[in-house]
């Protein structure tokens, strides 16, 4: 593909991930505009709300002035100003999947780098240009953030797409990271799912309480349809703060308002449905929701121990979790920043887990249950119990990466250098393919020749080839038949039996010249069976 054409793929990516998250919410809206008799003016508002909403998803805010008038209206004593800035994480996730798409895509054209500087500065552009065309007296987006925001949630999951590929190789060389992000994604998975499993006993278990929310707004049939749209765009939010809940921070619902496993202590809060899931009252036997997040990132890190991957050393292992439980600490953080913040004047100035101390109780609970994960026996949580000695004591047990070197490095220069190169790539420890060495650097001592010879005791056991072995033991039988032949011939020569030879030396040696191909003579025993006679022997072919 041409450089030019790749360039603009990605920036047809970025405009297709704008137009995306402007379509959603705009239909959302239009569709209320319409049920409602299509009023004047609110076409322009429809459009207002569509872009308003996208700039919040991307980390934006809106600053909110609201007259003496309106504000009376809703319970206000004077004009009202705030910032409204939580973000609807579900369409944040929509920008991150194409995001993520178009860097693949880029990366496949070999144009990683600059596919991902182009399509982000782009997005970022538009994202700028929406936050100044959706300004109004009443509600103006805040331009510096909707422009960085955007080029956040944008770049960052592109540049991580774009630079996987080269992951494999930057592993090699530093097997400690790798393991490390391994963890990363296990210990990941594992919270996510705890977080969902949090939330759905919640929704089970206050179902009652979200319908009568959804009762209460008095919605007609489209207006609950598009209610419950935006409940599903608010819903990786509300993971988020099933998160912050499960480990310990707990929820702040406006100022002196707050849900944590001790308790819940709350005010009137907004008409959102989904806060029918935060439980009512005190109830001791809620601190055992603390053992979910713990066994979520304890299996999670349990699962590296499945494979060759299982015999990293004890050291490697424990730093790799407290670098995995340090990485998923900060990613807590930064989705609690989307996940949360203020959404109304005074009490309601901040809505949400509190992102400081949810990175700290997540790196708590990520480097525990990591760490026990990680130096469980295999299979202990997970399948069957194996064996596992500790892989400190790296010289009893030699792995098969070690002999394959050993046996690289005791090859003949002369007569064994190809079957050095051709000898099979075996995974090191942590799952990757080692690259073999180069046979320039495999030399052998010419002091003593018994250096170029392999030593069977040194070489691990499934370094040895069956088919090998059984192809050596065939051409030693098939030589002791013949040379037994010879001598038969030599002793009695008049008995000799003219009857085509099925010996199986003659096999092998048919075998082979089939296998070469290189002559008619190879073509006529290829398609003669063996007991048929040589009718062709005399035959020139």
């Amino acid at each position: 593909m041409k450089r030019s054409l790749a360039l603009l793929l990605a920036a047809a990516d970025a405009v297709l991930a704008a137009l995306l998250g402007l379509a959603l919410p705009l239909v959302a809206a239009a569709t209320v505009w319409a049920a409602r008799g299509l009023p004047a003016g609110g076409g322009d508002l429809t459009l207002r709300f569509a872009a308003d909403t996208w700039l919040l998803s991307l980390g934006g805010a809106l600053s909110v002035t609201l007259d003496e008038a309106t504000a009376v209206g809703l319970g206000a004593s004077g004009p009202v100003a705030f910032t409204l800035a939580i973000a609807p994480m579900g369409l944040t996730l929509l920008t991150v999947v194409v995001a993520a798409r178009g860097a693949r895509r880029a990366a496949a054209a070999g144009i990683a780098r600059d596919g991902v500087i182009v399509s982000t500065i782009l997005f970022a552009v538009i994202a700028g240009v929406v936050s100044a065309m959706a300004a109004m007296p009443a509600v103006t987006p805040i331009l510096w953030r909707s422009v960085l925001g955007a080029a956040l949630v944008y770049g960052i999951p592109a540049t991580i797409a774009a630079v996987r590929p080269h992951l494999a190789e930057f592993g090699d060389e530093h097997p400690l990271l790798a393991l490390s992000a391994r963890l990363v994604k296990g210990m990941a998975a594992g919270l996510l799912a705890s977080s969902a499993l949090v939330l759905g006993a919640g929704l089970i278990a206050g179902m009652g309480r979200v319908l009568s929310v959804f009762q209460s707004m008095h919605l007609d049939p489209m207006g609950a349809v598009v209610a419950g749209f935006s409940q599903l765009a608010m819903l990786p939010n509300f993971l988020v703060w099933a998160l912050a809940w499960s480990t310990g921070p707990g929820v702040e619902i406006g100022q002196g308002a707050s849900a944590t496993m001790l308790g819940t202590n709350l005010g009137p809060l907004p008409l959102v449905p989904l806060f029918g899931v935060i439980p009512e009252g005190t109830a001791p036997w809620l601190l055992a929701a603390a053992v979910v997040p713990f066994l979520g990132t304890t299996l999670g890190s349990h699962s590296i121990r499945f494979g060759e991957g299982s015999f990293a050393p004890s050291g490697m292992r424990a730093g790799a979790a407290a670098i995995a439980s340090l990485v998923l600490a900060i990613v807590a953080g930064l989705l609690v920043l989307l996940a949360a913040g203020p959404v109304g004047p005074e009490r309601l100035a901040w809505i949400g887990p509190n992102p400081l101390w949810t990175m700290l109780a997540v790196f708590g609970f990520a480097l525990v249950g990591g760490l026990v994960g990680a130096f469980l026996p295999r299979g202990f949580l997970l399948g069957e119990v194996h064996d596992d000695q500790d892989d400190d004591d790296v010289a009893p047990q030699r792995t098969v990466r070690e002999a394959q070197d050993e046996e690289a490095d005791d090859v003949d220069d002369e007569g064994d250098e190809d079957a050095a190169e051709e000898q099979p790539r075996r995974r090191s420890w942590f799952g990757r393919r080692r690259r073999a060495d180069d046979a320039s650097n495999d030399t052998a001592s010419d002091d003593d020749p018994d250096e170029d010879e392999l030593d069977d005791e040194d070489v691990a056991e499934d370094e040895i080839d069956p088919e090998q072995e059984a192809w050596d033991a065939w051409v030693a039988e098939a030589e002791a038949e013949e040379a037994a032949r010879e001598r038969a011939n030599e002793a009695e020569p008049e008995d000799v039996d003219e009857t085509p030879d099925t010996s199986i030396r003659h096999r092998f040696t048919r075998r082979r010249d089939e296998s070469a191909g290189r002559t008619a003579g190879g073509l006529k025993r290829a398609i003669q069976r063996d007991d048929e006679p040589d009718i062709y022997a005399d035959i020139d072919l």
